[in-house]
């Protein structure tokens, strides 16, 4: 059975002026919706890798690190996106990325600090809850988990 999905241009994504989690969740779906999308993905690292992209390099660093975690070469895209982190989207792949390695205490590190700098990161403040939770910081990763619900309660 063939996949008819079409799916968006990877490349053309990561070229976009805009890179954020729309842009993540995009490129996301297109990896899960298509048998073509690992030729994509690398095919879009190389074209990173061989400086034909118009952005910058730490732009070019966000997305090279994105690329090579959808990869499944974490090692690599742990080193890229501590050169990232700089950022809310570097801070959270970073974490995701360390979590993916199992190195679950300097995931909670770096998102902590993270959250630090983007104290009304929703997404920053989840991934630091699973991260808690993840690394047998049960009482933190609760109490986190409450701080959540709360907010998520007195917003609605």
């Amino acid at each position: 059975m063939s996949d008819t999905t079409v799916a968006p241009d990877i490349q053309t994504i990561l070229e976009g002026e805009e890179f954020g989690l729309a842009q993540v969740q995009e490129i996301g779906a297109a990896v899960h919706a298509s048998n073509q999308a690992v030729r994509s993905l690398q095919e879009a690292l190389a074209a990173l890798d061989s400086g034909q992209s118009a952005q910058g390099a730490a732009a070019v660093s966000l997305r090279r690190g994105y690329l090579l975690l959808l990869l499944g070469r974490h090692d690599e895209a742990a080193e890229v996106l501590r050169t990232a982190a700089e950022n809310e989207l570097g801070t959270w792949l970073l974490g995701r990325c360390l979590m993916e390695l199992g190195a679950r205490g300097e995931a909670v590190e770096v998102l902590t600090e993270g959250l630090r700098a983007h104290n009304r990161s929703a997404s920053l403040a989840v991934a630091l809850t699973e991260a808690l939770l993840l690394s047998g910081e049960l009482s933190a990763g609760s109490k986190r988990l409450d701080s959540l619900a709360n907010k998520g309660a007195s917003a609605a």
